[in-house]
C-alpha cells in the first residue's frame, strides 16, 4: 500500500506539468527561436531540415514591428489560458513573418 501512494503521486505530478503547456506552445516558441536568430551565417543552425528561417532584415523589421510584439503577446496570453484561438493568432504571426 505504501508503494502505491508514491507512484500515484509521480502520475499526479507528471499530469500537471503536461497541463502548463498550451496548444500552441511549441509553434509559439519555434517563432520566437527564428526570430531571435543570429544573422552569423557560420551560426549553428537547430531548425529542422526544410524549414525556412526568416531573412535577417525581415527578423530585424518585425522585431521592431509592434503588430509582430502584440501579436506574440496576445498568443502567448491565449496560449497560457489554453484557449485554442491562439492557433489563429500563430497563423497571422507566420503570415507577418512570411510577408
Amino acid at each position: 500500500m505504501r508503494i502505491d501512494l508514491p507512484i500515484a503521486g509521480l502520475v499526479f505530478s507528471l499530469g500537471i506539468s503536461c497541463a502548463d503547456a498550451g496548444p500552441c506552445s511549441n509553434d509559439i516558441e519555434l517563432i520566437a527561436n527564428e526570430m531571435s536568430q543570429s544573422d552569423d551565417p557560420d551560426s549553428t543552425d537547430s531548425r529542422s531540415p526544410g524549414a525556412k528561417p526568416p531573412h535577417g532584415a525581415v527578423r530585424t523589421k518585425m522585431r521592431a514591428d509592434p503588430r509582430f510584439t502584440a501579436a506574440m503577446d496576445r498568443a502567448r496570453s491565449l496560449d497560457a489560458e489554453g484557449n485554442p484561438a491562439c492557433m489563429k493568432v500563430v497563423r497571422e504571426i507566420k503570415n507577418l513573418v512570411s510577408d
